[in-house]
């Protein structure tokens, strides 16, 4: 299995942009982790992606 860990700056808009441009990119069966305390991670299942914490 893949991971790629997000850490960029608590910019949720960046974030945001940034695990879509992640998750188009990336396998369908790589695990997209965030570092993020600032974004609600329901905001994260817009990706697309399913397995996100509820």
């Amino acid at each position: 299995m893949e991971l790629v860990q997000e850490s960029a700056p608590e910019r949720s808009d960046f974030k945001l942009r940034l695990i879509a441009e992640a998750s188009r990119a990336a396998a369908p069966e790589t695990l997209i982790a965030s570092s993020s305390s600032s974004v609600p991670h329901r905001c994260f299942a817009a990706s697309g992606r399913t397995g996100a914490a509820s």
